[in-house]
């Protein structure tokens, strides 16, 4: 059997790290299907496992009997649905909780406003219960969106309901103003108790965020005069120490991809439950029993179209609660 699969417009990644997503497989029999020479990309044979991928290339797959194929038993976003919590509706937006293991949107691969009502993501609950929101918005795979929180990241988001609002929120995030706040369990004990991460983030080789160095120092103010699109700003307070780990509040004044994860990750202190920026050397088995990343966005304040200040907060899940509780105090 053959199935042809297309790579979207914005992705950037390893062949045998895509695949192992798309197919819903393991990694190992995605590379035991590239070893037997069933994966071919753009009708060519790839020369290694983490050949990259890029927007438009065409991979094919010839599955075979002597690789059984068994599919990883994962959760149905769509089960996730009624765990979507409104915290705040107005005329002009909704505060939603979204919980972890949700995607917000679905590729661009998918069009029409059916398809896109029936996706398993956010987008698709969005216009289920918000159908007018297809509307609202830059792009009709992102309804009335003026930021994401990554599939594993639960928490406070703001959706416009109106293409007035969806201008006014998108120039708070645009300008910086809002204010967005995380819970965060990272590995190990941080050097110290307050301060900031201002590594550069880009995209690499193998289609994972990383930092690079940053050799002029980041402040507020010149955030954004220095190499524009790249830097980032992360801000954190230690809450809580504990054996092995630490937990903190922390303060995103950017938002580029990953941005938390992989300034943790640059920094040596990986975040708890991070599935792709991670150091092998670190004992993970709370990594593996959380199935989740330990992150979460607690806070979230703007201005309504009435240039009020309001603000959103809500409590840690009983999840990460459980993890907390735990954990031995130092």
């Amino acid at each position: 059997m053959q199935k042809k699969y297309l790579v979207p417009t914005g992705v950037i990644a390893r062949l045998d790290v895509w695949l192992t997503t798309e197919m819903n497989v393991t990694r190992s029999q995605v590379q035991k299907l590239i070893k037997m020479k069933q994966v071919f990309i753009n009708d060519q044979e790839p020369k290694k496992m983490g050949d990259q991928l890029k927007a438009g290339d065409t991979v094919m797959v010839f599955e075979t009997s002597q690789i059984p194929i068994t599919k990883e038993k994962k959760i149905n976003s769509i089960d996730l649905f009624s765990e979507i919590k409104i915290i705040n509706e107005t005329p002009d937006y909704i505060v939603i909780n979204k919980p972890a293991g949700l995607i917000v949107h679905p590729d661009a691969t998918v069009v029409g406003k059916k398809a896109l009502a029936e996706s398993n993501t956010l987008t698709g609950w969005l216009l289920q219960n918000y159908p007018k929101l297809d509307k609202v918005g830059e792009y009709v795979n992102r309804p009335g969106m003026v930021h994401r929180l990554d599939k594993d990241t639960s928490g406070l988001m703001v959706v416009a309901k109106t293409a007035a609002s969806f201008e006014h929120l998108k120039e708070q995030f645009r300008s910086r103003s809002v204010i967005k706040k995380y819970y965060a369990l990272a590995h190990g004990k941080l050097p110290i108790e307050h301060g900031f991460l201002n590594f550069l983030v880009a995209r690499g080789k193998d289609g994972r965020m990383v930092a690079r160095p940053n050799i002029t120092e980041v402040t507020l103010k010149n955030v954004d005069s220095i190499q524009d699109g790249r830097v980032a700003l992360t801000e954190f307070t230690v809450l809580q120490e504990y054996i092995n780990y630490t937990y903190c509040d922390i303060t995103l004044h950017t938002g580029r991809t990953h941005q938390i994860r992989v300034h943790f990750f640059a920094y040596n202190h990986p975040l708890v439950g991070d599935p792709l920026y991670f150091n092998k050397n670190i004992k993970r088995e709370i990594d593996k029993k959380i199935g989740r990343v330990f992150l979460h966005s607690y806070h979230l304040e703007f201005h309504n179209q009435n240039n009020e200040i309001v603000t959103f907060a809500i409590p840690l899940p009983e999840k990460l609660k459980t993890v907390l509780a735990g954990l031995k105090s130092l």
